[in-house]
């Protein structure tokens, strides 16, 4: 099945590294995710369009994040109420 067409997008390599918070983050606030994993080899032509070159990247709602701490403070935001201060 494919998801929603307004589904998150998580961007990653194919192990878990600085993506596995985010994919976990998700899965437990009950978020839908599209889990994309790039291969290593691939990377290269990728970075150019790459938020800083990096990945993790998140797409939703036509914009894209980087660095993986906001993805994750904004997938904390998204899933639930998040302490504001």
């Amino acid at each position: 099945s494919h998801p929603a067409k307004n589904t998150m997008e998580i961007v990653y390599f194919n192990i878990e590294g600085r993506a596995l918070d985010l994919r976990l983050a998700a899965a437990i606030g009950e978020l839908q995710f599209k889990d994309t994993r790039i291969e290593f080899k691939d990377f290269p032509k990728l970075k150019p369009s790459l938020p800083f070159g990096q990945v993790p990247i998140l797409k939703d709602a036509g914009k894209t994040y980087a660095q993986s701490m906001p993805i994750l403070k904004y997938i904390g935001k998204k899933s639930r109420p998040f302490p504001q201060g």
